[in-house]
């Protein structure tokens, strides 16, 4: 087959090369159904150069040794004319679709970036102002009682902070919203002690005072931290000859140290998470393996997952219907005079012997059994649509992994600072993250007869951020006001139950934050897909929300089944990827040779790595699904917008693989040449 030539070729590596290579190998057996006209002519793109059309494709005659004329299929470089037409073709069909490519799009909302750079300027310029302005010693907690910061000056030995009684530091006057900070006796040490003790070696002193008793600590982030025995080491009478009243000081010994047990556990969960973060890590990266292969599980078999958790599920609720009716009809028959007495609702056994609470669960599982039934049936064609879209998301995380790593920078730069932007830096994060993926995923499916483009995530990255920063600026906007005007409606209506206020007031304030929610759930929707109409089209934000809308609208039932299916399936794979590696923690940190093997400490609460554990690997697959559900909705809308924008013409043909076209039964456009 000829290689396709374009303009970019001169600024393509050998990767890119290879890569176009593969493209067009995998091409010739994919899309059957895709046509290429030149001139009134059909050209079928698998049999494209192998045409017998002298239109289409450009032959030499020559003569044989018998003087007979022969055809020579020409050379590679014979075909670039062709090639670029069949590209310049493509290129006119998506600019008859209204479709921008890289040259014509033009910069959008840039009244809201504008607005959104002034908002970072000014947080600039108070951290600015807070920084210069202020003494950072005055915030540092590390000083002793006589005012000295710990690891300086005289103190360079001493960087860790003792305090004599970590109870009485945390106090919370009257009027006061958060907690202040006033410790009695603090101490700059150069080691937490390991004992508890009273003897007069073990004190730490000052120019004036001293302790009268020191606790076994670990140190925390600088502060010594009271763990593990509260009883006193052994002393002798000269060991506490410095100490009054030693007896007093013990029975005060045992009492802060009882109160202190409680207060230290929330560290020693901390301690078990940290000692033990070697397998943390591990199984993260085991997770994150998971997740990959449930992308090719779902690439292959993600329609024997779906039609066999909704068969089972149909079992399932069929056989408990049946077996809870079995069980009120045979009470029923037992006791048929048997009232409901509203007293003993609260007892269970009562509750087990009468029929018609037998026969209400049964009618709730019939409901369900008929509804799962009903969508079987009904709507079955639908559900196809959905897996063949799922499918169509894992080639294009196979195609595209970088998309996987992407998401992982907004978190860093988060956690790096850029949290101080609150809510709408947050949401400006989060919309940059789902415009890369809609503008990378559909270049799969919109220019699906066109090259593939070297570097398409970091290409995306480019289009984004010099063309729709400020449509990413006012989305984030827009929710952000929305829930501000939710969190103040919520905030009156705590007030007002404060006041004894009417109930028509409480019932309006209720409606009022039904609403408000229903809207921003609506809202977030919408403005999730509007950025992939953006990437599609590079209009505004006002034109892309309003298009998607109507979009969605008119196919309402696929969009709803689209997204439960999807979400279902996402569902499973975080459950049973999170149990798993759950479970490996336990196992691991439970069997005394496999942590000696690690070299591990045995922890105090084995539930707090693994609950660490579970947590961690649920929010990083969350994070690599989330990259998996954006992809399915752009496909989606992409898929709408074939529908909606061509009608399998010659002219406008779909765009679609050949499997959604035989799931909608449809197909393009053929010429069919007469047989002489």
């Amino acid at each position: 087959m000829g290689r396709h030539y374009s303009s970019s070729d001169d600024s393509c590596d050998d990767h890119c090369g290879r890569a176009r290579r593969s493209f067009h190998r995998n091409a010739r057996g994919r899309d059957s159904h895709h046509e290429d006209y030149r001139d009134g002519q059909r050209t079928d793109r698998r049999s494209h150069l192998n045409d017998s059309d002298d239109n289409h494709r450009p032959h030499r005659h020559y003569s044989n040794r018998n003087g007979q004329s022969r055809r020579r299929s020409p050379s590679p470089m014979e075909m670039v004319s062709v090639n670029t037409h069949h590209i310049y073709d493509d290129r006119q069909h998506l600019k008859q679709l209204n479709i921008p490519t890289k040259v014509n799009r033009s910069c959008t909302d840039i009244t809201f970036l504008i607005l959104f750079l002034m908002v970072i300027f000014l947080w600039s310029l108070v951290a600015f102002v807070a920084i210069k302005n202020v003494n950072l010693e005055n915030l540092m907690p590390h000083k002793d009682s006589n005012g000295n910061l710990c690891g300086t000056r005289h103190l360079t030995n001493k960087r860790i902070l003792y305090i004599e009684n970590l109870e009485q530091c945390v106090t919370r006057e009257s009027g006061k919203i958060f907690p202040t900070f006033k410790c009695t006796r603090t101490f700059c040490v150069e080691s937490c002690p390991n004992m508890t003790s009273m003897s007069k070696e073990s004190q730490f002193c000052t120019r004036d005072i001293c302790t009268n008793y020191v606790l076994q600590s670990r140190e925390f982030l600088g502060i010594c931290i009271p763990v593990g025995n509260c009883e006193p080491s052994k002393t002798t009478e000269f060991s506490t000859a410095s100490t009054p009243y030693p007896d007093t000081t013990r029975e005060a010994l045992t009492e802060v140290c009882d109160r202190l047990q409680a207060f230290s556990m929330a560290f020693y969960i901390f301690w078990d998470v940290t000692d033990a973060y070697p397998v943390i890590l591990g199984l993260l990266g085991v997770a994150l393996l998971i997740a990959f292969v449930w992308t090719l599980l779902m690439r292959f078999f993600a329609s024997v997952i779906v039609w066999t958790s909704f068969y089972n599920f149909l079992i399932v609720f069929g056989g408990l219907a049946v077996f809870t009716g079995h069980k009120a009809y045979t009470l029923r028959l037992i006791d048929p005079k048997s009232d409901i007495n509203f007293e003993t609702l609260n007892d269970l056994n009562y509750l087990k012997s009468r029929w018609y609470i037998w026969a209400g669960i049964s009618g709730v599982l019939g409901l369900l059994f008929l509804l799962m039934l009903v969508l079987l049936v009904f709507l079955r064609k639908r559900v196809q649509i959905a897996i063949a879209l799922i499918k169509q998301a894992s080639r294009a995380i196979a195609s595209l992994p970088t998309l996987v790593v992407f998401p992982v920078f907004p978190y860093i730069l988060q956690a790096a600072g850029l949290a101080l932007l609150v809510a709408l830096g947050l949401q400006y994060t989060m919309k940059t993250t789902r415009s890369l993926h809609a503008s990378t995923t559909s270049r799969t499916w919109i220019m699906l007869t066109m090259e593939p483009q070297c570097m398409a995530v970091v290409s995306s990255i480019g289009v984004i951020v010099r063309y729709h920063l400020g449509t990413l600026a006012l989305g984030s906007l827009v929710i952000t006001i929305l829930g501000l005007v939710k969190a103040a409606v919520e905030k009156f209506q705590h007030k007002a139950r404060k006041v004894n206020s009417s109930s028509c007031m409480k019932t309006l304030l209720r409606c009022c934050v039904c609403c408000l929610w229903l809207l921003t759930k609506s809202l977030i929707y919408v403005n999730k897909n509007a950025y992939i109409m953006v990437a599609m089209y590079g209009k505004s934000f006002c034109y892309s929300a309003s298009k998607t809308f109507n979009l969605i609208v008119s196919n309402i039932l696929r969009a709803l089944i689209v997204t439960k299916v999807t979400n279902f399936i996402i569902f499973i794979a975080k459950v049973t990827t999170t149990i798993s590696i759950s479970a490996i923690t336990f196992f691991i940190l439970h069997r005394e040779d496999i942590r000696s093997g690690l070299e591990l400490k045995e922890p105090k609460y084995i539930a707090a790595p693994v609950a660490a554990v579970a947590l961690s690997s649920y929010v990083l697959i969350s994070c690599f699904f989330n990259v998996y559900n954006n992809v399915i909705d752009t496909l989606f809308l992409c898929f709408l917008e074939d529908t909606n924008q061509n009608d399998g013409s010659r002219e406008r043909p779909y765009r679609m693989p050949s499997e959604l076209l035989r799931i909608l039964g449809k197909k393009n456009y053929r010429r069919r040449e007469k047989k002489n």
